[in-house]
């Protein structure tokens, strides 16, 4: 009868886990239709801008590695503290064993140099020899077990040497590839440094820098009209919707706010559609609420750019990245760490630019974060 009750809802859980399955494959084919425009879209690209590309991603991508093996090497070093504090406190209770069994050899001594030979043929009283050999027998036992404490310790002691010498030849192969990557990364700077030289002289006419710029804009609203039209993230349960979260939005970096949303960007009549905040290069940067990535790869004039879509058609850009740490598809939380700033897109300031738009138009994102 049980089972005949249950039958029905195993069967709607079992719908509803088909019904999921489809939708994800849906969303992974609007995200590669989106891909697919974005790669449409770099096919009119500048060869420096191109060039531009590759160099950043090289950069963002051995930023990311030189980050990994700096974690790395963290983590060897305090192995290698507590193996040092494991074996200083392996050899003080080796020398508290060899002290200890010292003390009883002495204790023995003491007692007299009877063996039990001599006790046996003794005309004493039994009682008395029976406790006498109960004693030399305990001790007898205790220097053995001292005896096989220190033979432990020993070889506690030469484990943790080796262990030691191990982790830090470990620690010096590391060391050398990180300064190979470090180099490494000094000369892709060099290389971006002359392309963007090289793409200044392009742009000496301010007329087209503002065509770019325009067109760079035209790109981002079709790619963000083509996210518009897939199937929309829906919000884990018990979570508040983002239009609740006004005023409540956590800051995607700490540093400060060098342009406004809707100031003058300097260049013909176009303004900042979002908020550029300055910050070191590497700092973390953090997904305001939770949601999906629909877009993270270089993009001309945001370089290394994130797009996260949130429930209620709202979205928020993270540009300018250095080094990304998510792929297009992934549900990502509140606080997630998505991204490092860095100064990709050609930008000569280092920091994040941030967007926040509803149903592809930029709105304010000031009002949204925690006062």
């Amino acid at each position: 009868m049980l089972l005949v009750l249950l039958c029905p809802q195993l069967s709607v859980a079992a719908q509803s886990a088909k019904q999921d399955t489809e939708k994800l494959k849906d969303i992974k084919k609007s995200l590669q239709r989106v891909q697919q425009k974005i790669q449409k879209n770099r096919a009119r690209y500048h060869p420096l801008q191109k060039e531009l590309k590759n160099t950043e991603t090289t950069i963002g991508q051995l930023a990311k590695t030189i980050e990994q093996q700096t974690r790395q090497l963290r983590k060897s070093q305090r192995q290698i503290k507590q193996l040092k504090k494991q074996q200083v406190q392996a050899q003080k209770d080796l020398q508290t064993q060899k002290d200890t069994l010292s003390q009883q050899i002495r204790a023995a001594y003491m007692m007299g140099q009877q063996d039990y030979l001599k006790l046996l043929l003794n005309q004493q009283d039994p009682a008395r020899l029976g406790r006498i050999m109960t004693y030399y027998q305990y001790f007898n036992n205790a220097r053995l077990r001292q005896m096989q404490k220190i033979s432990q310790l020993l070889e506690t002691v030469q484990v943790l040497e080796q262990n030691i010498i191990l982790e830090n030849q470990a620690q010096q192969k590391l060391l050398k590839k990180q300064q190979r990557r470090k180099q490494q990364l000094e000369k892709k700077n060099q290389q971006r440094q002359q392309v963007l030289t090289a793409l200044g002289k392009t742009y000496k006419k301010q007329k087209t820098r503002l065509g770019t710029l325009q067109q760079d804009k035209k790109n981002l609203q079709e790619i963000l009209k083509q996210v518009s039209v897939q199937p929309h993230f829906t919000p884990l349960p018990d979570t508040k919707a983002f239009a609740e979260l006004k005023r409540q939005l956590p800051w995607p970096v700490q540093g400060n706010i060098a342009h406004h949303y809707g100031s003058e960007r300097g260049i013909g009549s176009l303004k900042w559609q979002g908020l550029f905040i300055t910050a070191p290069t590497g700092r973390k940067v953090r997904a305001v609420a939770n949601g999906r990535v629909v877009y993270a790869d270089w993009f001309r004039h945001f370089g290394q750019l994130i797009i996260i879509e949130h429930d209620q058609a709202y979205m928020t850009l993270y540009g300018h990245n250095q080094s990304l740490y998510v792929k297009t598809g992934v549900q990502v939380k509140a606080g997630k760490i998505i991204a490092s700033v860095g100064n990709s897109g050609g930008n000569t300031q280092n920091g994040l630019y941030f967007e926040l738009r509803k149903r592809g138009n930029p709105i304010n994102p000031h009002p949204w974060f925690r006062p």
